[in-house]
């Protein structure tokens, strides 16, 4: 999980990350990937995520390597809050957090000789504890060693090693090879597929002294057969201590399906991956392993007012379109049902993040301050109300009331939004996410005390995705959209028969119904007879538990519905 309190800068910039291993930075602020493994006495090499100095330390420029220890000060204790203590030559060493600021704790570390800290929280995660990026207070000018924050569950694993008399070893690995660009999204439809311009990658030189006069950087590009399609190196040389940037040509993928970015160098065995996939109807950010979540702690959660909206920018390509579906998914659904609607309700906006169409986002604290003349633009609404039925990590899908229309080269934002305030449970919902990667523009987009348009500090791609006309059957993009009240279903939820209620304007030669799954796929479809208004019927005896649509299709337009089988 990853519960934090912290946001990234309002102005983008970049938080480099690969897929494998864990990367992040030594402090934040630094541009140079720093890998936390733990090696173990019988050689094993563990990676572990963490968080590091928020305001304050120096960036990691050399991989830092030492015993693992617990360091105590002079009063023999492990919270490291006052001066005195072993000597700690040499060593990498835990200390526990509380009681006094991080800053003042490493700096006792450092003055005793460490060369590194793992700080542990005292939280565990499923109390509320996770990852907390380090804010600098008393001595904070005074850090030169690097420290990092590691969630209490991993230190636990790393504690009982320790502790059992291993000899374990805590290394900081700089990595030379940083910054992978990909797309724009993980995942893009095919109408929307936009170059891929910011095609690059670093390279970080970590010898102080001596330049690098030739290096090759590589990028690879392969298609959804496996093949390559590309395949690309840039020379240049890099002075000490420096970094060197290849940007590559601009491509453009024309197939469905996923596609592979590989970069590699000439010195080191280091590679990067990023991939993305082209699709039919679906925009998304996440990278469909679905592993964990990301919210503000409660505390935080509440002393924002009880708000915490979650979302991803999605860029449209050179055709108009139209989005009908939204998805999204939460950790802890059954920790926030209260059986009450207005507590109980997520409402869903798409909003023109670029309404004047000069290709950028307005820096905003709010929504209104999206649009430079002060009222937000939103496109698309929707709303999902909890049943108390939602397992963690289902994929709730809706349709947006009307479905919203979409202009060429525009920039969407697409946000959940969950007001806790009637539920007065002071639990925040917990997003789901999958995948970190830096993407070329803006990601991510919170809204708790403020609207934060860079997302979290790492790049957490939320499970918030915008699907087009035609995802739950074939396209109806030359029909306008039926009135919502003119489509009734019932009951629902169903178990024998799914009785379809038309409101229609005109007399129609022919209504169609598609029946979809809760992905999108066509199960049947069937012709009704010819009718104004009046009532048919779908059989829905045969289908298992979940959660359906039916979209109705007839000469005046079209609707989708979702509907419920209980058995």
């Amino acid at each position: 999980m990853r519960q934090i309190s912290t946001f990234r800068a309002l102005a983008f910039g970049l938080c480099l990350w690969s897929l494998t291993p864990v990367l992040a930075q030594i402090p934040n602020f630094s541009p140079i990937p720093v890998e936390f493994i733990i090696t173990t006495e019988d050689g094993t090499e563990t990676s572990y995520e963490y968080a590091s100095m928020s305001d304050f330390g120096v960036p990691l420029t050399q991989t830092v390597s030492g015993p693992l220890v617990w360091a105590y000060d002079g009063t023999g204790d492990s919270l490291m809050c006052n001066p005195g203590g072993d000597d700690l030559t040499g060593k990498m060493v835990l200390i526990r957090r509380g009681d006094c600021f991080f800053s003042i704790k490493i700096w006792h570390a450092q003055e005793q000789g460490a060369l590194g800290v793992i700080i542990v929280n005292h939280t565990p995660n499923s109390q509320g504890g996770g990852l907390v990026n380090m804010a600098g207070a008393d001595s904070a000018d005074l850090v030169r060693i690097p420290a990092i924050f590691i969630t209490w569950d991993d230190g636990e694993i790393i504690r009982q090693r320790v502790e059992a008399g291993e000899n374990v070893t805590a290394t900081f690995a700089v990595r030379s090879l940083t910054g992978a660009m990909g797309a724009y999204t993980y995942h893009m439809p095919m109408n929307h597929v936009k170059p891929l311009d910011s095609l690059q990658v670093s390279f970080f030189n970590t010898d102080l002294d001596n330049p690098i006069p030739s290096l090759d950087l590589n990028m690879v590009i392969k298609g959804p057969d496996g093949q390559e399609v590309v395949n690309e190196t840039v020379t240049t040389s890099v002075d000490t201590g420096s970094f060197a940037t290849a940007y590559f040509n601009a491509f453009v993928p024309t197939e469905l399906g996923e596609y592979e970015i590989i970069y590699s160098n000439s010195l080191t065995n280091e590679v990067l991956t990023r991939k993305f996939v082209v699709t039919d109807y679906t925009f998304a950010a996440d990278n469909d392993n679905i592993v964990d979540w990301i919210a503000p702690s409660d505390e935080s959660f509440q002393n924002s007012g009880l708000v915490y909206d979650f979302g991803n920018f999605y860029y449209t390509g050179s055709e108009p379109d139209i989005a009908t579906h939204m998805t999204f998914s939460l950790a802890n659904p059954q920790d926030l049902f209260t059986g009450f609607p207005d507590a109980d309700n997520f409402q869903i906006r798409l909003y023109d993040a670029d309404p004047d169409g000069d290709g950028a986002v307005p820096n905003a604290t709010t929504y209104d301050e999206l649009n430079p003349n002060g009222d937000a633009v939103i496109v698309g609404f929707a709303e999902y109300i909890l049943t108390g039925e939602e397992q963690p990590y289902d994929m709730l899908t809706v349709e947006f009331i009307e479905p919203a229309e979409l202009d060429p080269n525009g920039i969407y934002l697409l946000m959940v939004q969950y007001n806790g305030l009637n539920a007065g449970l002071g639990i925040a919902p917990q997003y789901a996410y999958g995948g970190n990667d830096p993407v070329p523009g803006l990601g991510e987009c919170v809204f708790t005390d403020r609207l934060y348009t860079g997302g979290w500090n790492g790049d957490w791609k939320g499970v918030i995705r915008l699907h087009l006309d035609g995802f739950t059957t074939t396209s109806t993009r030359d029909l306008p959209a039926l009135r919502i009240d003119q489509v009734k279903l019932s009951p629902n939820p169903a178990s024998e028969v799914l009785k379809v209620e038309l409101r229609l304007d005109n007399p129609v030669a022919e209504t169609e119904t598609y029946l979809t799954d809760f992905n999108g796929r066509l199960l049947r479809s069937a012709k009704h007879q010819v009718f104004q208004n009046g009532t048919f019927e779908v059989s829905v005896k045969d289908l298992p538990a979940g959660t359906y649509f039916l979209k109705v299709v007839t000469d005046e337009g079209w609707r989708t519905k979702k509907f419920v089988v209980a058995r």
